[in-house]
């Protein structure tokens, strides 16, 4: 018997798919922010496309406010 976590996101195409089941982890550590970074600058075409698909807006996704100085 295999045992994977994954966000949910990332899970529930496959858990579909092939017919798995899957459980909510309710632990306080399941729960946290992912950052994603990168180099200033340009980036690679294959770098630029990875980041373009981790970073796909949310439906739910609320418009960045504008930073005062």
């Amino acid at each position: 018997m295999g045992i994977a976590i994954l966000p949910k996101n990332a899970a529930l195409p496959i858990v579909r798919a092939m017919g798995l089941r899957w459980r909510a982890l309710s632990e306080p550590w399941a729960r946290r922010r992912l950052l994603l970074a990168t180099r200033p600058g340009p980036q690679e075409p294959a770098v630029e496309e990875l980041v373009a698909f981790l970073v796909a807006p949310s439906q739910k996704a609320k418009a960045p406010g504008r930073k005062r100085q």
